[in-house]
């Protein structure tokens, strides 16, 4: 583990079955989309990644999200979560800006809570 202390940890959760059938529909044609690899890429997660994704719910810094729902209820259910972190002020001088969370990445560096997700957008 790091030092590092998140705010939260967002868990996608969706069953094996359901992420195969959309990992083979999306019919990209990449080689690496075949059964075995899949499996292969699951067993990796399960061994690597979700001993983390346990150990930071045991923090109750988890953020479960039902991934095997249709995209567009997905993507509410993301915005829900991120919506109470998007900073209302981010000018030290005051002045105020309006922050459009979920529509495309800043194109500003001037910013630098943009890299916190590319999903935010600002617009002064």
């Amino acid at each position: 583990m790091t030092k590092i202390s998140p705010a939260f940890v967002l868990f996608f959760d969706c069953t094996e079955e359901e992420m195969e059938r959309r990992i083979l529909g999306r019919n990209q044609g990449i080689p690496e989309d075949n059964i075995k690899t899949i499996r292969k890429r699951f067993e990796v997660f399960i061994e690597s990644s979700l001993p983390t994704i346990e150990y930071y719910n045991s923090k109750d810094k988890v953020k479960k999200i039902d991934a095997a729902k249709p995209i567009p209820e997905v993507f509410e259910d993301v915005r829900a979560i991120f919506t109470p972190y998007v900073p209302k002020k981010i000018c030290s001088t005051g002045t105020r800006l309006k922050v459009l969370p979920f529509h495309r990445p800043c194109d500003s560096s001037s910013f630098s809570f943009h890299k916190i997700s590319p999903l935010l957008r600002i617009e002064v």
